[in-house]
């Protein structure tokens, strides 16, 4: 299985998305996976400015306060940065930039800034300004963030991971695609064990 590809459907506003990545990490070393990301709009119509999680929420019976409670002892268990949000924005912008760094040695350490800033910290990714810092701290030597945002090619091509998400029948994430067996949702390495070690 060395070399195999796998496929990633994710948005950086999924808090279960940020932790399969953590529960991958094994697996990719182990079978030397290339994970093939393809972006997911989770929550498109999110102004850029931000929105509550209860109005996010409202109306669909989540207790968001547990929800969140659960969510967090499972990424702190891990190792991994979590603060309490109240707020989630846009990630249309993170997307962007993630897609222009693909197949650059900067694409990793970039997505994981994304995710450490929103979950981490409970920053707009939206935010430009923010987008930028990031860049600057990864010493990224592009155009300016702003210009790639606008970027019509570039918005060609997450508009077609987008349509793609659709094409194949997505309608949540996480979800990992390897051989033609599909994991959605939360899941543990027990689960990845038997999609990986034996087989399915």
């Amino acid at each position: 299985m060395s070399g195999s590809v796998a496929i990633l459907y994710t948005d950086f506003v999924c808090p279960w998305c940020y932790i399969i990545e953590k529960e991958l990490e094994p697996f990719i070393t182990r079978h030397q996976l290339n994970i093939e990301y393809v972006y997911y709009p989770l929550h498109p119509k999110t102004p850029d400015e931000g929105m509550t999680l209860n109005e996010l929420f409202s109306g669909r019976n989540v207790n968001v306060e547990k929800a969140q409670q659960a969510i967090r002892l499972k990424a702190q268990t891990m190792g991994l940065k979590w603060t309490t949000r109240n707020h989630t924005y846009n990630s249309r912008n993170a997307q962007l930039l993630a897609k222009h760094l693909e197949g650059s040695e900067y694409h990793n350490a970039f997505r994981n800034q994304v995710f450490d800033a929103y979950f981490g910290r409970g920053k707009n990714i939206s935010d430009p300004a923010l987008l930028s810092e990031i860049f600057l701290t990864l010493h990224i030597p592009d155009r300016n963030v702003r210009e790639l945002l606008i970027d019509p090619d570039l918005n060609a091509i997450l508009d077609a991971d987008w349509n793609r998400c659709r094409s194949v029948g997505i309608t949540g994430v996480p979800t990992l695609c390897y051989e033609d067996r599909y994991c959605v949702g939360a899941q543990n390495s027990d689960i990845f064990s038997r999609l990986f070690d034996s087989g399915g």
